[in-house]
């Protein structure tokens, strides 16, 4: 990723650029944001449906909810989360399209 000025937005000089900054992806299904996929991910995802509150530093509601188009305010964690958790574990691969209308 890199920044340009609004005063220098050329796109074909390298000086209106910052350095490169690399940025790195969550792995899909990985709520715990430890960068692997486990059983904790999926328990996590089952206790964000139970609406147990979270601990300190646990992942909030909106990164349990994997389905598509659901990040809507005051949308609940269901069943299409808890699948869609099971189906990281087992390394099959995401599979939504993504939010199509964006407020």
């Amino acid at each position: 990723v890199q920044q340009a000025t609004q005063s220098c937005v050329d796109l074909a000089n390298e000086g209106c650029f910052s350095e490169p900054l690399t940025v790195g992806t969550a792995l899909w299904g990985d709520v715990s944001g430890d960068g692997f996929m486990s059983m904790t991910d999926i328990g996590m995802v089952v206790n964000g449906f139970k609406s147990y509150p979270l601990s300190r530093g646990q992942a909030g509601k909106w990164r349990m909810m994997l389905r598509e188009n659901e990040g809507v305010p005051g949308s609940a964690i269901n069943f299409g989360d808890i699948g869609k958790s099971v189906e990281a574990f087992k390394a099959i691969a995401y599979s939504e399209v993504g939010p199509t209308d964006c407020p």
